[in-house]
């Protein structure tokens, strides 16, 4: 629910029409100032034109759409939205450790360069981020504050071992807070990764 309101409340001020560019450069400035570390949080929209969301991509709002080989499917999917600003987020109340290390690690993957998707497979396992180079899906990515919790560790490991087969992906990797190392699921190897260690590869 906060999720929904602070969004309503932002585009209701700032961006009613999606034309109005008044005040993207006061928003930019705020971003600066407030936020020298920029991170992201994201939610699922659960509605909306898609011409609206696609015109709000003003370094503010970034839409990531679902992973698919069809142009089609990808233009006709349900975008995922991150903000870019974490400043905006904490004054509306939003602190949850989970939901902000994962816009971070969007951003960091934006401020690479990469060309970005989540994944949601046919039986609706859903991964973060599908890092595309060409035509080639070239890293599948989760992430998790934790994995101490059994059954969040089962759940992510099966959503990256589901998009791998169905994307013939073999580069598995699960951000976490803390934790390293590797595991061999079937015929799969993943790699835990911490935060800190991630943001550091160039």
């Amino acid at each position: 629910m906060e999720f929904d309101f602070f969004l309503r409340e932002m585009l209701d001020k700032r961006y009613r029409d999606c034309v109005d560019k008044r005040y993207v450069g006061e928003d930019l400035q705020y971003v600066r100032q407030k936020s020298p570390r920029s991170v992201a949080v994201s939610f699922w929209t659960n509605g909306g034109r898609k011409s609206d969301i696609d015109q709000l991509d003003v370094f503010f709002i970034f839409p990531i759409r679902r992973f698919s080989y069809s142009y089609r499917e990808i233009e006709q999917s349900l975008p995922k939205i991150y903000i870019v600003d974490n400043g905006l987020l904490t004054i509306s109340g939003i602190s949850e450790k989970g939901k902000l290390m994962e816009n971070l690690v969007f951003v960091e993957l934006l401020r690479r360069e990469n060309e970005i998707y989540y994944y949601k497979s046919i039986d609706g396992k859903e991964v973060d981020f599908v890092v595309v180079e060409g035509k080639k899906v070239k890293e599948l990515v989760q992430v998790s504050y934790s994995l101490d919790d059994m059954n969040t560790k089962e759940r992510e490991i099966k959503a990256l071992v589901k998009a791998s087969e169905e994307l013939r992906c073999k580069n598995l990797l699960i951000v976490t807070y803390d934790r390293e190392g590797k595991e061999i699921i079937g015929k799969k190897m993943i790699k835990y990764v911490p935060l800190w260690k991630w943001l550091l590869k160039k």
